[in-house]
């Protein structure tokens, strides 16, 4: 418990020190700021506030799954659209760091979960493979059906330059 605090407290403090940051220097009367610039900057606060408002979301998923909460409502949904969907608040997040991510995925694969957890899951995939992305790395995201013991899955990649993980860490 203390570790996974540890880890949303790490999680959370980029995005808000992003903000921070950016509204200090739309506050500071020192500074003469273009128009075009205060609005690239106010977009930078939007998405970064929707970032942590995700991973807020999360939190609070992870506490109704620990209390066994959370529904489970599996559908068929379009692979590519959930992708994009998360994509639209994590681009800002690749951005600053030069990292460029590209969704792969067939615009027709269908994967059948529940909404809710598999936003969650693809979420901190794609955020984990920016946070260990080196700056001007990229990012791909790849879909694909696969059949393992006669049953139909829908397999969702995301592949990084990243530094990667130990045999270890990663067993």
């Amino acid at each position: 418990k203390d570790r996974f605090l540890g880890i949303i407290a790490h999680d959370l403090k980029n995005p808000i020190s992003v903000v921070w940051g950016l509204s200090d220097v739309l506050l500071n009367k020192n500074i003469d700021i273009e128009e075009e610039e205060k609005q690239s900057l106010l977009v930078s606060i939007n998405q970064s506030i929707k970032h942590t408002f995700k991973l807020l979301e999360n939190l609070l998923s992870w506490a109704r799954a620990q209390d066994k909460t959370i529904p489970f409502d599996p559908n068929v949904h379009n692979a590519h659209s959930i992708i994009e969907k998360e994509l639209d608040v994590l681009y800002e997040q690749a951005n600053y760091k030069s990292t460029k991510i590209t969704n792969a995925i067939p615009s027709d694969l269908e994967i059948h979960a529940d909404l809710a957890m598999i936003q969650t899951i693809i979420r901190n995939l794609i955020t984990n493979a920016i946070k260990y992305t080196f700056t001007n790395g990229q990012i791909e995201i790849k879909g694909q059906k696969i059949f393992l013991d006669n049953k139909e899955y829908t397999e969702i990649a995301i592949c990084d330059n990243g530094v990667g993980m130990s045999k270890d860490k990663a067993k």
